[in-house]
């Protein structure tokens, strides 16, 4: 296994959560829907003692190697075609249980933020930028 450099700021969640799954040594982090909850609770996305189903997996599976295409197209790899569907929040559509979707849909918001934070600090790493937000 490759030495892990953190990312920038909440970028850094963003890569600890694509790399649930280690490519290089073939380890799943999110081998359960225990695994996941737990996974989600460490990082502050979820209330201790969340219960999540297989179907959270599932979805955080595949929004998980969605993002890893994504990322991986930003560094000329050709990004697979359903990756941006697996992003597209309109799956709030769907007949399936509204509770995986909404997990799904915060995980998609909190990644889009991150994103854009980057690449608006990136534009402007030349210049001194206020922060005004408490958060971090």
């Amino acid at each position: 296994m490759r030495k892990k450099t953190a990312a920038p700021g909440r970028l850094e969640l963003l890569r600890e959560f694509v790399n649930t799954y280690d490519v290089e040594d073939d380890v799943e982090g999110l081998a359960s829907a225990t695994a996941l909850g737990a996974w989600l609770h460490e990082h502050g996305l979820a209330s201790a003692g969340v219960r999540a189903s297989r179907a959270d997996l599932t979805r955080a599976i595949e929004l998980r190697e969605a993002l890893r295409s994504i990322l991986l197209a930003h560094n000329g790899t050709p990004a697979a075609a359903p990756a941006a569907a697996v992003l597209d929040a309109s799956a709030l559509n769907s007949p399936d249980d509204r509770r995986s979707q909404h997990l799904v849909l915060n995980m998609v918001r909190s990644t889009a933020r991150m994103i854009e934070n980057a690449n608006f600090l990136r534009q402007f790493e030349r210049y001194l930028v206020l922060r005004t937000s408490s958060r971090r």
